[in-house]
């Protein structure tokens, strides 16, 4: 596959490398610091060069660092994350090369005209200031409309992003898009990316089911660094979940793609049948390694998106191959999640040095996935709603505005330790779907909606008008992963906050088309 590739080996280094010096700053703030600005004068550096190495940075800061606090600044109690100083600099750098270089800028303008979706994004962004707007006139709170809004502003890369892949495209789009080498790269940061994921969730679970020594200096570095969570679940079982895990859905998808790729052609009697079996083989290991750290989440909301993206692939499958190539590929995937399943038992059970008490892996798994109540987390979830529908009802079709509040009874042990009777307000909720409908009003709402359509609808153009190649079936998995998305944000909020929207960001860059934005 083409993106195993010395990209994909450089990616996965550095990405190690970034972590292991976040743990070490974690001990040492001074030497947190100091990385934070070396990265900061390398990423402005490298963008004033190029602004496609700046961009790149950013997109492999996204898939790893879930809330974006891999490094940070403290100035005066304002901690100023790393995803954040990136962001400024490659908007920064853009504005400038906007304003410098000329003709350039004549063909910028030509590709946002020609562009079949930037409009959509432009009635979205109608909305998004509406929104702070509203919530200025209702006097939502300065503070609350500010964190609430913040995460919208990831949105503004899209100009950049156009600028980058559409103002002065490389010469080999000319040729095949999905063969020029920024796709390929894409594919290795984002396989590297999150075959690190696997790899650190893995480690982590281990570390904590055989209460290592330095456990407790994990677990904190984990929390601060916002990487995510790690909790205890039964008798030496921990879930180990962090936002950035919602990338595995997708490369899941990419791999179960594959595999069935693989699987058809592997049935031919041609020269390349021996190499396209140990493709298979190779294809089979990743997806079964992508399902088993998807289990390891223990993330409904994450469940639930893999579960539709799959639904979703197998519809292309039984209208496309017919219903019988289906059996095959169940099959296959049945045998995957048996896989998956034992490797989370080998890593928690693995005998040296001692793994904490006994319990069945299928048995939990199975538990937290009929368990739709008396959770903590369900409790205050389901308690949320009738609030938060009050309050949409309250004011429906232009919503309330950011920074708008609902005050509900929660479950949550960190608010009962605070408020015994578990009363709690907040501007930000877990119902994706509806916490935009109540900032945005039902047409902000309506807006997305059309957005994510036409992008779905512009990649399965892209998929028909091309033969079947590798990186094809990567836009096929990215586009079922994009309807996973759709799925987890009715539960978990993603497509307000920079995972979601660089997600969407990326999918828009991989729909277009190259060609029909050069100007003459």
């Amino acid at each position: 596959m083409s993106f195993f590739n010395k990209q994909f080996a450089l990616t996965l280094v550095l990405i190690a490398l970034a972590e292991l010096i976040s743990l070490t700053g974690f001990f040492w703030t001074p030497f947190n610091s100091a990385i934070f600005f070396v990265l900061v004068i390398v990423t402005l550096a490298v963008s004033l060069i190029k602004l496609e190495y700046g961009f790149i940075m950013l997109f492999a800061e996204l898939l790893i660092g879930s809330k974006g606090y891999l490094f940070s600044l403290d100035l005066e109690g304002i901690n100023i994350s790393i995803r954040m100083a990136l962001w400024l600099i490659v908007i920064s750098v853009f504005a400038a090369k906007l304003i410098v270089q000329k003709q350039a800028r004549q063909n910028y303008f030509y590709s946002l005209k020609k562009s079949g979706l930037f409009y959509y994004f432009i009635i979205l962004f109608f909305f998004i200031v509406w929104a702070v707007i509203n919530g200025l006139a209702r006097g939502n709170g300065y503070l609350n409309i500010f964190f609430d809004a913040n995460g919208w502003l990831y949105f503004l890369l899209l100009f950049p992003l156009y600028w980058i892949f559409f103002a002065a495209p490389s010469s080999d789009q000319a040729v095949d898009y999905y063969h020029n080498e920024r796709f390929k790269t894409m594919l290795s940061i984002f396989t590297a990316a999150v075959i690190w994921l696997c790899f650190k969730t893995f480690f982590l679970l281990y570390v904590f089911s055989h209460n290592l020594p330095f456990v407790r200096v994990i677990y904190h570095w984990v929390r601060d660094s916002g990487i995510g969570e790690i909790t205890l679940i039964q008798g030496g079982f921990y879930r180990v979940f962090f936002q950035s895990h919602i990338y595995l859905i997708p490369a899941a998808l990419l791999f179960f793609i594959l595999l069935f790729r693989s699987e058809f052609f592997a049935r031919e009697k041609n020269k390349f049948a021996d190499n396209i079996k140990r493709q298979k083989l190779l294809y089979f290991l990743f997806f079964s390694l992508f399902l088993s750290v998807n289990l390891t989440t223990f993330s409904r909301s994450n469940w639930l998106g893999l579960a539709s993206g799959s639904a979703l692939i197998g519809a292309w499958i039984i209208y496309k191959y017919h219903a019988k190539r289906l059996v095959s590929l169940l099959a296959l995937s049945l045998a995957a999640l048996l896989l998956s399943v034992g490797l989370i038992a080998v890593v928690v059970k693995f005998p040296y040095p001692n793994p904490l008490g006994g319990f069945s892996t299928a048995d939990l798994l199975k538990e937290r996935a009929s368990q739709i109540a008396g959770e903590a987390g369900v409790s205050s979830r389901w308690s949320l709603l009738p609030e938060l529908w009050e309050e949409i009802s309250a004011a429906p079709l232009f919503g309330r505005g950011f920074g708008a509040t609902v005050t509900y009874t929660t479950s949550d042990p960190r608010i009962l330790a605070v408020n015994p009777k578990g009363e709690y307000t907040t501007y930000a909720f877990e119902w994706g779907w509806l916490d935009i409908w109540l900032k945005l009003g039902f047409f902000g709402l309506l807006s997305y909606f059309f957005l994510l359509a036409a992008v779905f609808i512009k990649g399965c153009e892209r998929l028909c008008a091309h033969n079947d190649y590798p990186e094809l079936a990567a836009l096929g998995a990215l586009l079922a992963g994009l309807a996973a998305f759709v799925a987890v944000n009715m539960f978990s909020p993603y497509f307000n906050h920079p995972l979601g929207i660089g997600y969407l960001l990326l999918l828009v860059w991989l729909v277009d088309k190259p060609a029909e934005r050069t100007s003459s």
